[in-house]
């Protein structure tokens, strides 16, 4: 499977973020920056120090973290998934691929979703805006 969104944040301040393919609900994933269950998702969160969107999977075990290199920021960002044939999980901003997770990995037979998710995590109103989702499956 594979997923395309374009997302922009409207702050960067006290915030978490989650754009992937997850076996949770929001909730969940909203709920912490090493949330229980599976998924292959970025990730960028003030509360674990996150300056970059994070390249993260987790089997269900252990998270592995891979730090993509692109600040967040308040412009439109085009992030993309691929998981490739379960050998690996290929992520990409603008069309540039910034990381290759090839540890920790979703089973091929987990069922998943997608997610787009904000959380505010002071008192506040915030809000991330999509543009477009893609999403594809060889299912």
């Amino acid at each position: 499977p594979s997923m395309q969104a374009n997302v922009r944040l409207l702050s960067t301040a006290s915030t978490r973020n989650w754009v992937g393919f997850t076996n949770q609900t929001l909730a969940t994933m909203n709920g912490a920056a090493n949330p229980a269950g599976i998924y292959a998702a970025f990730r960028y969160d003030t509360s674990a120090l996150d300056a970059n969107w994070q390249c993260i999977t987790k089997n269900g075990g252990a998270q592995t973290i891979n730090n993509s290199g692109v600040a967040a920021s308040t412009t439109n960002v085009e992030m993309e998934i691929i998981i490739v044939n379960g050998t690996r999980v290929e992520f990409k901003i603008n069309g540039v691929l910034v990381c290759s997770n090839i540890a920790n990995l979703p089973a091929g037979a987990t069922m998943m979703r997608y997610v787009i998710s904000r959380r505010n995590l002071v008192a506040g109103a915030q809000s991330l805006q999509v543009s477009w989702l893609y999403l594809d499956s060889d299912q």
